[in-house]
């Protein structure tokens, strides 16, 4: 495969035999964390792909969230590369001294090993994501109903209050539900977004009941 030849004898055909099976196994690692990181720049696109829909998920929680992701997937193209010429290096040594070889085995099994390491936490990441995926759409489902229920409210508060001296109280409802629906409310700490949909339901009854 790699067409090594022992240099006019400055180095055995052991030391290159154990050269080119470490430069082996830290080529396969690293096609296995091509797969890893496509995977999660895979998962990255889809939990992007469920923001900005209107419908309530916490785009702005999120995308912060994602935006530490990012940096990683960045990394990859510049640090595959670098390993490709490094590889490329060493595919048909001509006079190389014995102790650049030792070296040279050593920063091999170095990269192997980091290679391992790293689609591990790579593939970490991507599961994390996958399992995000999974609970935007659960809170999805569960806030469609609420939702709903809220914009009937606000489109009947509309209509009931018109002229009345309720429109200032009507648009910051409003302009909190239009929030909502973005994605741009944070919501405080033991509280859910069905919460937040419910609470302004309950505000938009409580104007309509007004005298």
């Amino acid at each position: 495969m790699w067409g090594w030849r022992r240099a006019r004898g400055q180095w055995s055909a052991e030391a290159g035999e154990v050269l080119r099976e470490t430069i082996e196994r830290a080529v396969e690692n690293h096609r296995l964390l091509d797969h890893a990181y496509a995977r999660l720049a895979d998962a990255l696109e889809q939990v992007k792909s469920l923001l900005g829909q209107g419908d309530g998920l916490p785009a702005d929680t999120v995308r912060a969230r994602l935006a530490t992701v990012q940096p990683t997937l960045d990394h990859w193209p510049a640090a595959r590369a670098s390993f490709d010429r490094a590889v490329a290096a060493w595919r048909d040594p001509e006079g190389v001294a014995p102790e650049a070889v030792r070296e040279a085995i050593e920063t091999f099994a170095i990269r192997a090993e980091g290679a391992a390491s790293l689609m591990d936490s790579v593939s970490g990441a991507a599961e994390n994501l996958l399992g995000l995926r999974d609970k935007l759409l659960e809170i999805r489902a569960r806030l469609a109903p609420v939702r709903e229920r809220a914009h009937a409210a606000l489109t009947a508060a509309r209509t009931e209050l018109v002229g009345l001296p309720l429109a200032a109280q009507l648009e910051a409802v409003e302009e909190q539900l239009h929030a909502l629906d973005a994605g741009r409310v944070e919501v405080e700490p033991n509280h859910r977004l069905t919460d937040a949909y419910r609470n302004l339901e309950l505000r938009l009854a409580e104007l309509r009941g007004a005298p």
